[in-house]
């Protein structure tokens, strides 16, 4: 399986993208951490619903965020916004308001964990 893409940052100030291009990255980093296909990830999605997560899985993507976008999201703030496109806008508001843990690049890739290590 190819590893996903990486959506670079848009125009305008280091780091920003907008809601569509999270939303598109997201969707990657979910079909590789949890195994749900890109295709059938919809706006009103939900983790605990249609995407069907396993705590593992969540636990794996909630890393991949970390690591891909460079900003922390916690569980519980994820499990609030349940639905795919509310947190794809909680990943747009923490890279807007730069309440990031590091700073995210343009040569930051999406990371796949499994079983606790990065690959």
């Amino acid at each position: 399986m190819d590893r996903p893409t990486h959506v670079p940052p848009a125009a305008g100030s280091a780091g920003a993208r907008s809601v569509e291009e999270i939303k598109q990255v997201l969707k990657e980093l979910i079909e590789e951490n949890a195994g749900i296909p890109a295709s059938s990830i919809k706006d009103d999605s939900s983790i605990d619903g249609e995407l069907a997560m396993d705590s593992l899985s969540f636990v794996s993507l909630q890393v991949a965020v970390d690591e891909t976008f460079g900003v922390e999201c916690e569980a519980d703030e994820i499990e609030k916004r349940s639905r795919f496109d509310a947190i794809a806008q909680l990943i747009f508001e923490r890279l807007q308001s730069g309440d990031s843990m590091k700073p995210a690049t343009s040569e930051t890739k999406p990371v796949r964990v499994i079983d606790g290590r990065r690959h």
